[in-house]
């Protein structure tokens, strides 16, 4: 996973577009041969104008909470990084309103044994609606306390993003 990581960090810096590092991340790690794959979740954000730009491979896409609603972001979700594919990622672009939060999480944070994924993601965000408006500091950590309290085996993480109007 730290390749994967040096790697988008080097094709950003030499100014790769996002579908074209997602692209390229393909080219390091297949299945068949390295055994595993990984989920990722690449985003672009101009803040001046409240675009967002975004490529899913095999990742849950965002949620959005902003006005005390929540809501996950329609985002096309290509195979994972290291699953063979050909086709060029597909890059969402979406307009954030004024004032809001983006949280991206790892399917550790939704998925329990003997539950329909739409349960954990109705769960998320039900939880994130009812605490808008927290600091983010309160925010994040009442999600995790909330949503990890039945407890997941797996590895779990919540990265939140706010900005203000």
């Amino acid at each position: 996973m730290a390749g994967l990581r040096f790697a988008v960090r080097a094709y950003l810096a030499q100014g790769d577009d996002i579908a074209t590092v997602l692209a390229k991340l393909h080219r390091l790690l297949r299945v068949d041969t390295d055994h595993q794959f990984a989920t990722v979740l690449i985003g672009e954000l101009d803040s001046r104008t409240g675009r967002l730009r975004l490529v899913c491979a095999g990742h849950f896409p965002p949620v959005l909470v902003s006005d005390g609603h929540a809501e996950q972001l329609d985002c096309p979700v290509a195979p994972p990084v290291g699953v063979g594919t050909a086709a060029r990622p597909v890059v969402t672009e979406l307009r954030l309103p004024r004032a809001g939060t983006l949280l991206a999480f790892t399917d550790g944070l939704v998925e329990r044994r003997r539950e329909v994924i739409d349960t954990g993601l109705d769960r998320l965000r039900e939880a994130a609606a009812a605490r808008d408006g927290q600091p983010i500091e309160e925010f994040i950590g009442g999600l995790m306390e909330t949503l990890t309290a039945g407890g997941g085996k797996d590895d779990t993480v919540l990265v939140g993003m706010r900005w203000t109007g």
